[in-house]
């Protein structure tokens, strides 16, 4: 939604890139999820504009995959943190039997979010190279002050599991990433 807003980072520049790429067949984009009530309220009034513009092709009490256009599909969370590999695994599942991708092969799972289970990911998709795009260090961060311990974890099962660690600066490659 902040992107039909107009907000322009980085990660919509390199969707849009992504997004124009001829060898790239599809696209799930999953929005973060809501690290508190109001963004969780965000997130659930967002899904009233979603369907205005796009179609609503399965919904949940705590997602909604929403279809954008022939090539990306857009998943909706609202639960907070720390997220629960088993219900990353039920919306995936959903996603890309959606997608038309089931029996169908994932080349590349790109991720920025430390909380998406990687090792789970990697287990059920062993064939796609997996990517962390480390454009911050979350556990620096004063929204997640409380989970700075499942950060660091999450950070250990990243460079343990990925095949291409992405990071903004040699500071953060030292800190979480520097045997890869």
């Amino acid at each position: 939604w902040e992107w039909m807003d107009g907000r322009r980072n980085r990660n919509y520049f390199l969707f849009e890139q992504m997004r124009r790429d001829a060898d790239i067949g599809k696209i799930i984009v999953v929005e973060p999820p809501a690290l508190t009530w109001k963004r969780a309220i965000k997130n659930l009034l967002a899904w009233k504009r979603y369907s205005k513009e796009y179609a609503c092709v399965k919904s949940g009490l705590l997602y909604s995959i929403w279809q954008v256009d022939e090539k990306v599909f857009l998943v909706s969370l609202l639960w907070k943190v720390p997220i629960n590999d088993i219900q990353y695994a039920k919306v995936i599942s959903r996603v890309i039997d959606k997608c038309g991708e089931v029996g169908g092969s994932i080349g590349q799972i790109w991720s920025w979010n430390p909380f998406v289970g990687v090792q789970w990911l990697k287990h059920v998709f062993p064939s796609a190279v997996m990517i962390f795009d480390a454009v911050d260090d979350w556990s620096a961060h004063p929204v997640y002050s409380r989970v700075i311990g499942i950060l660091k974890k999450r950070y250990q099962e990243i460079e343990k599991s990925c095949d291409v660690i992405f990071t903004v600066s040699s500071e953060l490659k030292n800190r979480y990433f520097k045997d890869h």
